[in-house]
């Protein structure tokens, strides 16, 4: 008899990012926070979305699957009453365009990030690092955001991105990534440690070009692993991929990812099973 869960699981990790694609694009958007920091920009580099959650599926555009688009906030050591959306946006934009080898990967200015397209990383799968200028949020609105019940660790990490609509029309735009990953990590630290050894040690044998020759099981982070919930969230990204491709064209219907991941991880906070099949 077939072992759906082995099934459900294959057909996630065949979704998802490979390691070595992982690691490319840590070490790009690290490589990318040295260069800004050598131009006297002050930022904190982070990933957001799935990226952040672990929950990457590769995208369908056309019913083709597509390059990998990974999320990288840009965090300026700026506080949101003491600059302009219009100045964070451009210095960081400025700056990528001045070095040579990252211009002539910078795509045409996007209304809420700068995208540096790299081409055929591996076996001809590519990979778009949108960088996502930002501000730190006043700290009136984060006490506000406490008063509404956030904790504070969470609500201490709120952002303001930048949004350009029109010619040249600059806004903020409240978001947390910070601050939501550590609520998603909240939850899926239950999954994550179950096995936790097992899966590492797995992980290390199957991936061991990964790391440096001395490096052991224990070196092995975890955002490399995947829970039984994370890959729940991939699998319902998909189907939902799958649905609106064939029934929306417009792609104006389709669910964002966030919504997926937060539903998913409220159910799973109360689910008693950590199996893939019953929280699917």
């Amino acid at each position: 008899m077939r072992n759906k869960n082995i099934d459900f699981e294959e057909l996630a990790r065949e979704l998802d990012i490979s390691p070595t694609m992982h690691k490319y694009a840590v070490e790009r958007y690290r490589g990318l926070s040295d260069y800004l920091q050598e131009k006297g920009i002050n930022a904190k580099f982070y990933p957001q979305g799935s990226f952040r959650t672990g929950t990457v599926v590769r995208p369908l555009v056309n019913g083709v699957e597509s390059d990998y688009d990974i999320d990288v906030v840009c965090e300026l050591d700026t506080v949101k009453s003491e600059t302009a959306p219009q100045y964070v946006k451009q210095v960081v934009g400025a700056a990528i365009s001045e070095d040579k080898t990252y211009r002539d990967k910078l795509l045409p200015e996007d209304s809420r990030c700068w995208t540096l397209q790299y081409a055929d990383v591996v076996d001809t799968i590519g990979l778009k690092l949108d960088v996502v200028p930002s501000s730190h949020e006043d700290a009136e609105r984060i006490r506000h955001l406490i008063e509404l019940g956030i904790e504070q660790e969470q609500a201490s990490q709120a952002i303001v991105i930048t949004e350009k609509r029109g010619t040249n029309s600059y806004f903020w735009l409240p978001s947390n990534p910070g601050g939501y990953g550590d609520w998603f990590d909240g939850i899926n630290d239950r999954f994550l440690k179950e096995n936790i050894a097992e899966k590492k040690a797995a992980f290390f044998r199957e991936n061991r070009h990964l790391f440096a020759a001395m490096a052991s099981v224990e070196d092995v982070p975890d955002y490399y692993l995947r829970t039984t919930l994370q890959r729940v969230i991939q699998i319902l990204k998909r189907h939902r991929d799958l649905f609106y491709e064939r029934s929306d064209k417009t792609g104006k219907l389709k669910p964002a990812s966030v919504i997926i991941t937060t539903l998913a991880a409220q159910i799973a906070r109360s689910s008693p099973s950590t199996r893939l099949d019953d929280l699917l």
